[in-house]
């Protein structure tokens, strides 16, 4: 399995990792983390996990059933096989074990996001990630 510690924090309605479009079968995702962090304006956030191809179709689609209210610090895991971070305070929404293809998209999506809502510290499970890559070199 890889871990992949994804890149800095983004105030926006989603932040999106692309998988490497040069490798043919990426590996099997099974978990994302995440830090939600939202502002004081009061509104009711809601959080999906959605994976796209890279014609932007959606391939599979979960929302967590747990909601952010305002000036909450809240950390989510959507995970395959409980909580694979075994972090405390967590928010566990599960989903299936989803193959990614390249160029496939990993994205966090917000409803209902405010202005100063951020997400931070976000990373990803992918079992056979770094062995595809090896092999694409290899190629």
């Amino acid at each position: 399995m890889s871990r992949l510690l994804l890149p800095g924090s983004v105030s926006q309605r989603f932040t999106t990792y692309t998988t490497p479009d040069t490798v043919e079968n990426i590996g099997t995702l099974i978990s994302v983390f995440f830090r939600l962090v939202t502002d004081a304006n009061a509104a009711t956030r809601e959080v999906s996990l959605r994976i796209e191809d890279k014609q932007g179709n959606v391939v599979s689609n979960t929302n967590c059933p747990a909601t952010v209210a305002a000036n909450e610090n809240q950390v989510f895991t959507f995970a395959a096989y409980g909580d694979p971070f075994k972090q405390q305070n967590i928010q566990n929404c599960s989903f299936p074990p989803t193959p990614l293809i390249g160029g496939d998209r990993i994205r966090i999506q917000l409803e209902n996001d405010q202005i100063g809502d951020e997400i931070s510290e976000w990373m990803v499970d992918i079992v056979g990630f770094f062995e595809a890559l090896q092999e694409a070199r290899r190629s």
